[in-house]
């Protein structure tokens, strides 16, 4: 899923919801440029900053590499000349997020598992835990410690070579604040426990989170889509776990950092080793790997399609007893007599998977999507829902309203019937 697993394909997806939309709305996405293409706007940006400020440290991410392999910090553009190999890549520079949740003064961040059933349209689910990757070293400002890879990258296959140097400094301020760690490792439930402690609102938090993961999955939703479309024969064969990499800073505040096409699943830990296990084992019943509701994903959708070409061809309908409100207050009615027997089968399909989710969480379709996912078009000064466009829009806006409408196949099933026998 290179649109959102490669930096410099995220990036430029988000950029252009940005301008589409404005900087706020997807402002969890640091300020950066792609290289090598970028390199003259982001020396020209360099070198129009005062002179103050003119140290702002700069991340620098190759965008097909893992493990943190590649990745540099720098303070000052004289740090990536234009004969810089780094130039000869694709990449992102990005600015450094200077205030980070710190742990008993630690860098810590987190890799979130987000799974994705379908992307045509998008039925996508956040898992309520994940890992946190901690520095060996003490984060600082200093700028004098940007090389110090240690202090500023939580990728474990760095820091896992100064493991040693981390269990003889870091003290006991975790152990008594009940962070327990795993070696480098914690998980995300643990830090929320722990800041819920100190009274921050680690509910408003989470709802942040959810809707970043819409905004980055929605922000290449119109690509994905279309390139799903042509590749994938069978729809409900398929699925995705993805690695989000997110970033808390001091405000509780949610960063994406880049996402993880095939993130690492094997345990090294018992920590890993129990969430990864309870990940997966909901993973697989969410999306009914033995297939075992097709049959009744079938008959319904089946049943529906019929009775809606029934009372189609008799100049009848239900639509008029299909009310619902959305998320302002206003009354909708759902169009279900305008619906094909595709549409019928992606509804009763996500309501079906709905009853499996397990500890996974919706992401999208929400009920309240038309609201949080709103915006405004800087163009045409129009609102626009964000889940609307590319080729899975309209049923992506059909899930968001039979969320809404909150009624039962079955149920929708027994008004049809009792329509169609009225002479």
């Amino acid at each position: 899923m290179p649109e959102i697993c490669w930096k410099h394909l995220l990036h430029s997806n988000i950029e252009s919801s940005k301008l589409r939309y404005g900087e706020e709305a997807f402002s969890f996405w640091p300020k950066g440029w792609n290289l090598p293409e970028e390199y003259e706007h982001l020396k020209a940006h360099y070198e129009s900053l005062p002179r103050d400020v003119e140290q702002t440290p700069i991340i620098l991410k190759p965008s097909m590499q893992a493990c943190g392999n590649g990745i540099r910090c720098i303070t000052h553009l004289s740090q990536l000349p234009p004969d810089d190999p780094f130039l000869k890549i694709k990449s992102v520079a990005q600015y450094y997020i200077p205030n980070p949740l710190l742990l008993d003064g630690f860098k810590v961040t987190f890799r979130i598992y987000v799974l994705l059933s379908s992307v045509a349209p998008l039925r996508a689910y956040i898992f309520p835990n994940g890992l946190g990757r901690i520095c060996s070293h003490r984060y600082t400002t200093d700028i004098s410690s940007f090389h110090d890879l240690f202090a500023h990258l939580t990728n474990y296959d760095i820091n896992k070579h100064n493991m040693t140097d981390f269990l003889e400094h870091k003290g006991e301020g975790m152990s008594q604040e009940g962070l327990v760690t795993d070696g480098l490792r914690t998980d995300f439930l643990t830090v929320t426990n722990y800041l819920k402690r100190q009274g921050k609102d680690v509910g408003t938090l989470w709802s942040k989170m959810k809707l970043v993961t819409a905004k980055t999955l929605l922000a290449a939703d119109p690509k994905i889509a279309s390139i799903s479309t042509s590749n994938v024969k069978y729809r409900g064969t398929t699925f995705e776990i993805l690695g989000f990499d997110f970033l808390i800073d001091e405000d509780m505040n949610p960063w994406i950092l880049e996402v993880n096409h095939a993130p690492n699943l094997e345990p090294h830990t018992p920590l890993e080793t129990d969430l990864k296990r309870a990940m997966i084992r909901d993973a697989l019943q969410l999306v009914d790997l033995p297939m075992a509701s097709n049959p009744r994903v079938t008959h319904l959708a089946n049943t529906i399609n019929g009775l809606n070409q029934t009372l189609n061809a008799s100049g009848k309908s239900i639509d008029e007893q299909l009310h619902f409100h959305d998320s302002f207050g206003h009354q909708q009615t759902f169009p279900l007599s305008t619906l094909n027997h595709i549409e019928v089968w992606t509804i009763v399909e996500a309501e079906q998977e709905y009853k499996r989710l397990g500890q996974w969480q919706a992401v999208f379709p929400l009920e309240n999507a038309d609201e949080q996912l709103l915006l405004t078009n800087t163009a045409t000064g129009s609102p626009e829902a964000l889940y609307s466009l590319g080729c899975g829009g309209r049923r992506n806006d059909l899930l968001v309203k039979f969320r809404q409408l909150n009624m039962s196949s079955e149920e929708i099933i027994g008004r049809m019937e009792a329509c169609a026998n009225v002479n």
